[in-house]
């Protein structure tokens, strides 16, 4: 079958956003490049250490020096896929409107449009791919705001996860038994400083039976703070810097903590049991739908969650093995880990001219 020959993705990580769209981008452009496929990641804002991982995969960056959204940002990157010869670019971020729609269809690009909300008036693109639990419920807004042709790709068998994180899930590592771990991660920025909660949490008399594992990202402004922090918690708290082998550490932790993003997609591949945190607004329907289905437990907003309400989720959960079964059956019957491959596929059908088919589907379970 017919791929691409190159492809630019468009997003942004930093403090203020975190890494999430990037890092997502990334399982797709690994997919992309085991298949032969250049990749090309333009950026406004990007941590070195970030940079530096993209290029060690095999791709380049380039710099995009207008604001994102900006006129100069739809001219840079409209460029960028013309200079590049990229029959497709992917946009993912939130500062991305109709102007970088109609720019790119001007220069006749396929165009995989990352969403999160539905928001947009149109989506005149070839591709939406909104990996979340509740996307199916935004079917007919989408369909009726897409151009002809254009193909949904809708819910988390799509969601997105990186070959590292696959390579673990097909493993046969097992999670030790004789100590339980549970980890804390509140993304590549951690602008609520939840981590530091989590730390304090972990204080708690009836969590001294547990191990702890703390990831900090590339964007966290108090990385120094935090491992001082942890480093006066004693030996059975370890802190972790942009972890390079994710995958690893998923496979032998056995309940976490963390922000109610695109990570929840991650935990529940690995059948984690969480408990989960909003702190963005777009991240309030994702919440309410794992919920719903059983995936995570919500404790609320990044406002109202102290340490002592994350103390009280971990010991719920670490004393109730019940209920973490059900959450990691949940979990693992939503997602399979092979969203990459299935929307590369997906890119594949609309190089051959297939008519439009929507693809929805509440998970890819095993």
């Amino acid at each position: 079958m017919t791929l691409p020959r190159s492809v630019l993705i468009r997003a942004d990580a930093g403090a203020s956003i975190g890494l999430g769209h990037v890092m997502r981008c990334l399982a797709l452009a690994q997919e992309l490049l085991h298949r032969g496929v250049r990749v090309c990641f333009a950026a406004h804002e990007l941590p070195g250490s970030t940079a530096a991982r993209l290029e060690a995969e095999g791709c380049s960056v380039r710099r995009v020096h207008g604001a994102p959204g900006s006129e100069r940002d739809v001219d840079e990157t409209g460029g960028l896929a013309e200079a590049l010869d990229a029959e497709w670019v992917v946009v993912d971020g939130y500062g991305f409107d109709l102007e970088l729609q109609g720019r790119l269809a001007a220069a006749r690009r396929k165009v995989l449009w990352v969403d999160d909300t539905g928001a947009l008036s149109r989506y005149d693109v070839d591709l939406v791919l909104n990996q979340n639990l509740f996307a199916a419920e935004l079917h007919g807004q989408y369909a009726a705001r897409s151009k002809p042709g254009c193909r949904l790709l809708l819910g988390p068998s799509y969601a997105l996860l990186r070959r590292e994180l696959r390579a673990a899930l097909s493993s046969s590592v097992a999670r030790p038994r004789s100590r339980p771990t549970a980890l804390a991660m509140f993304g590549g920025a951690d602008p609520d400083d939840l981590t530091s909660r989590a730390l304090a949490a972990f204080e708690d008399p009836r969590l001294q039976g547990l191990d702890l594992v703390v990831l900090v990202g590339p964007a966290n402004p108090r990385r120094d703070a935090l491992a001082r922090q942890a480093a006066a918690a004693g030996p059975r708290v370890s802190l972790l810097t942009d972890a390079p082998d994710l995958g690893s550490i998923l496979a032998r932790v056995d309940l976490c903590v963390s922000a109610a993003g695109s990570t929840m997609w991650e935990f529940a591949a690995f059948g984690i049991p969480s408990a989960v945190i909003v702190v963005a607004e777009n991240q309030r329907e994702n919440a309410r739908c794992a919920a719903l289905h059983g995936i995570a437990r919500v404790l609320g907003t990044a406002r109202d969650v102290g340490a002592r309400d994350l103390a009280d989720a971990v010991s719920a959960l670490h004393s109730d093995p019940g209920s973490r079964a059900r959450l990691s059956s949940a979990g693992r019957s939503l997602v399979d880990g092979a969203g990459a491959a299935r929307v590369v596929d997906a890119m594949v059908r609309v190089e051959h001219g297939e008519p439009r088919g929507d693809d929805i589907a509440p998970g890819g379970g095993r």
